[in-house]
């Protein structure tokens, strides 16, 4: 629901407002700007309710200032308007910290789920995907491997020494790589014929 300059109420004598002493004739200036005032809230925060309790926020420092110091406000228009753009701004930077803070929250919450479970099953998912394509001798070396196994502690199971179990299946794992290289190269062709 839009606010307007109607919802400033007359007022004849200076009141408390829940940010300080009100000066009437601080209030009647800040009536007059409300239409620009207004405008303003709703360009850079989208709520005319926030900028109408910043408008009243500024008219209370404002008033507090001429109370305190009456020969440093030259123009009341004018030094009212700057009061109300600064709380305008700072709330727009308190809005943008909010966001910001969110954005992290979410951006380490998404990056705690892709260490998931999720990420998890996948991993294994392309595990047993890759041992299905390769041998038995470089499934069986994979296995041990990944079960925590040297080269060195499969000499006795496959009967050679460690650098040639080594390098066999570090060639066979090479060829496999390719295979799927080629594969993705070959899926990809198949797709762009598609489109």
């Amino acid at each position: 629901m839009k606010q307007g300059i109607s919802d400033f109420p007359t007022i004849e004598t200076a009141y408390d407002e829940e940010f300080g002493k009100v000066d009437p004739e601080v209030y009647e200036a800040a009536k007059t700007l409300w239409s620009h005032a207004e405008h303003l809230a709703d360009k850079l925060l989208h709520d005319s309710p926030k900028g109408l309790r910043l408008m009243l926020k500024a008219v209370a420092k404002v008033s507090r200032v001429r109370q305190n110091n009456p020969t440093v406000i030259n123009n009341l228009n004018s030094y009212l308007f700057r009061a109300y753009k600064n709380l305008i701004l700072a709330e727009l930077e308190q809005e943008n910290k909010r966001f910001e803070k969110l954005d992290r929250w979410f951006r380490e919450r998404e990056a705690v789920f892709d260490d998931g479970e999720e990420a998890k099953i996948n991993k294994k998912i392309l595990i047993n995907e890759l041992r299905l394509k390769m041998d038995d001798w470089t499934r069986d070396v994979f296995d041990y491997l990944r079960l925590g196994y040297k080269y060195e502690e499969l000499v006795p199971q496959f009967g050679t020494a460690a650098n040639v179990i080594r390098s066999k299946f570090s060639k066979k794992t090479a060829q496999l790589l390719r295979d799927i290289q080629a594969e993705i190269r070959l899926a990809d062709k198949k797709i762009s014929h598609l489109r």
